[in-house]
């Protein structure tokens, strides 16, 4: 783990200083959740899904995704996934389970609640883990997916970022609302350096923390 940590700082370094470079166009770092990327895949299955925003190429890192496709993605030649038609570092990996970044904000987060409940009624021992920031909890699309999340039951965790530098409440505080209108099933929430993980009673009693 420690190991990926590193490799995922020198990879940071590098790819923004070449954007710095203007040999790509855009490149965002992981700086400062570095472990969160590593810790919070390595207590998940590799056929567990990955809905994620732009700043958590760690958790393809170690499910095994190369250096070298990094570099394929970032600079956007034949050898991309997406054949270049992507912004730098919006990541996709089929083979990972790792869903394409998208640059809008929170849309990840009915997708994921969708692919959840798909994972449900096939009876899959899967689940699927969302990443977004704080401030995507204030979308509608976030609102209407946990509603449904929790209506359905599925099989579903989240990792919220908190952007702890900005003047606002304290993190705990603005989800207890949330968690208490939207998400009665939870029974189990952590505070992990700057990101808040909420687990459905599902996935814990039968898979994520138990094994």
């Amino acid at each position: 783990m420690y190991t990926d940590m590193v490799t995922l700082e020198v990879m940071d370094t590098i790819f923004y200083e070449a954007q710095r470079q203007g040999r790509i166009s855009f490149y965002a770092t992981t700086t400062g959740e570095e472990a969160i990327n590593i810790a919070s895949t390595a207590a998940l299955h590799n056929d567990d899904f990955v809905f994620p925003q732009y700043r958590e190429p760690g958790v393809l890192l170690w499910r095994g995704f190369t250096l070298q496709e990094f570099a394929h993605q970032c600079f956007g030649n034949k050898y991309d996934n997406g054949k270049g038609r992507q912004m730098p570092i919006h990541y996709g990996s089929r083979k990972h389970n790792y869903f394409t970044i998208a640059s809008t904000v929170a849309t990840q987060i009915p997708h994921a609640v969708g692919a959840a409940y798909s994972l449900k009624m096939e009876k899959q021992d899967s689940c699927v883990i969302i990443y977004f920031g704080d401030g995507g909890s204030s979308t509608a699309d976030f609102h209407a997916a946990m509603n449904f999340a929790a209506v359905l039951e599925v099989p579903l965790s989240q990792a919220i970022q908190a952007a702890e530098r900005v003047e606002k409440p304290l993190i705990a505080e603005m989800f207890n609302d949330i968690i208490n209108k939207y998400m009665k099933h939870v029974i189990f929430e952590f505070q992990m350096t700057n990101i808040k993980f909420i687990t459905s009673r599902k996935r814990i009693n039968n898979h994520m923390f138990l094994r």
